[in-house]
């Protein structure tokens, strides 16, 4: 997705993979269960929140992170 999303996307994923080119908002990847979401920005609030299982990775800052998320930090080599 081309720009910045809104609250909870990825809610409830899957499968698949997501790459979001922006920011993304409130409870980014709620009650995921699946899949990768990929965001080029930052993310606002409880990130992850009660997460089952997936991926996210964040380009950007994490304002707060949800329950039950396993953080794990990831340096990038450019």
């Amino acid at each position: 997705m081309k720009g910045s999303v809104g609250s909870r996307t990825g809610e409830i994923m899957k499968g698949g993979t997501v790459i979001i080119g922006g920011n993304s908002g409130f409870m980014t990847g709620l009650l995921m269960m699946g899949g990768k979401l990929i965001i080029l920005g930052d993310v606002t609030e409880d990130v992850g929140e009660s997460i089952m299982r997936g991926t996210i990775f964040v380009l950007g800052q994490v304002k707060s992170l949800g329950k039950m998320l396993l953080w794990k930090m990831l340096q990038l080599k450019i």
